[in-house]
């Protein structure tokens, strides 16, 4: 790293929420333990895994033990955690990560670079390369989010415009951190709906970060993230649509109205306009809940979502035919898997930037068994 990357990793903070992970943990530590990113740790972990505070061995890297309450929910608890860390920082910007995902330095170095020289954006996103091992030990890969584009609404002063405009929502993005804290906060702090309805605070968060935020979208791999595992965490005990429409919960949705309508207050001093929105922005959300419903058509064979759950099964050399004519580029690259060398051909041939060591760097982390971590 060149003395000007050092100054500006040393200006970002990361919180890494973890919980009974300790082979995820040993490689996010070995990572960041090498740069000046200051890293804090926020572990639910029924015991610690390292003594509090600093890290002996990697003096940016703190540890944090916050275990569950007795009765609270997975979910709540990792809700306590966010809320903690996001305290924390006292960095100009600051990040959020998980121990199984990597912020690639080059990508942060370039974010932090663009962010400081430009003072009219608030947040830097860019690419997500997301990964998996298989049965085999091999590691296969994915690139995501190919349809983010650079809307100039995502940029806009105008917070109407950012509000109803075309837009990306994020949660690992590099932030101004008083602005990611505030939007950490209105996010996750528990509400009387999260026991039965915990997507109100991904919706939420969606909300917050697509409107807060002046964006700029980077053209290039900025994060590696596990590819989502489906089935580790319990449903919500009422599905979205029902619990938004159902008189039952309708004091829990005011309330989430009234979280909203305080987050975007963060960037908006008119609490009338706030209050007017945050309404506007659910009864959209109920529309295009109700339209998706009404205009879904019956079952069929050849329906997208049927395709989708077939692919893996279906026979290699029709794979490449039915990306091409039936399934869109961004789903078809997100179903089909690729090895390392693979995959960095395709980013070069669709004009996604990255760092080629980097990336090897990565994939030997997440094939290290904890008896060859340091750690």
């Amino acid at each position: 790293m060149t003395p000007e990357e050092i100054e500006l990793l040393s200006e970002l903070t990361i919180i890494i929420p973890t919980y009974n992970r300790p082979l995820e943990l040993e490689r996010a530590i070995e990572y960041w333990r090498d740069t000046p990113v200051t890293v804090h740790i926020l572990d639910g972990s029924e015991k610690p895994w390292f003594p509090l505070g600093p890290l002996e061995n990697a003096q940016t890297i703190n540890y944090h033990h916050i275990p569950a309450g007795e009765h609270q929910t997975p979910m709540e608890s990792f809700f306590e955690r966010v809320i903690f860390g996001s305290k924390l920082s006292v960095t100009k910007f600051s990040a959020f990560g998980c121990d199984d995902d990597f912020y690639t330095i080059s990508g942060l170095n370039y974010s932090l670079k663009l962010l400081k020289s430009q003072p009219n954006f608030d947040a830097v996103v860019g690419r997500v390369l997301t990964y998996q091992t298989n049965n085999s030990g091999q590691v296969l890969w994915w690139c995501k989010y190919l349809n983010w584009k650079d809307h100039d609404s995502a940029k806009s002063s105008d917070f109407s415009e950012r509000v109803f405009g075309k837009k990306n929502w994020f949660l690992y993005g590099v932030c101004r951190t008083e602005l990611w804290k505030g939007f950490l906060n209105a996010s996750y702090s528990e509400s009387s709906y999260s026991k039965d309805q915990a997507y109100a605070h991904e919706w939420l968060m969606k909300q917050l970060s697509a409107s807060l935020f002046k964006t700029k979208f980077l053209e290039r791999i900025t994060i590696v993230r596990q590819n989502t595992q489906y089935g580790w965490n319990e449903p919500d005990k009422v599905q979205w649509s029902e619990w938004l429409d159902s008189p039952k919960f309708k004091p829990q949705v005011s309330e989430l109205v009234k979280q909203l309508s305080d987050g975007l207050a963060l960037v908006c001093d008119d609490a009338v306009q706030c209050d007017l929105i945050a309404n506007e922005l659910l009864s959209k959300e109920k529309d295009q809940l109700h339209k998706t419903s009404e205009n879904t058509p019956p079952p069929t064979l050849f329906r997208r979502q049927n395709l989708l759950k077939l692919y893996p099964k279906i026979p290699k050399q029709f794979k490449s035919l039915l990306s091409l004519t039936v399934i869109p580029v961004g789903q078809a690259v997100g179903l089909k898997s690729y090895k390392l060398i693979s995959i960095m051909y395709l980013l070069i041939r669709w004009g996604v930037a990255f760092d080629r060591r980097e990336l090897k760097y990565i994939q030997s982390l997440i094939l290290k068994t904890k008896k060859k971590s340091r750690f």
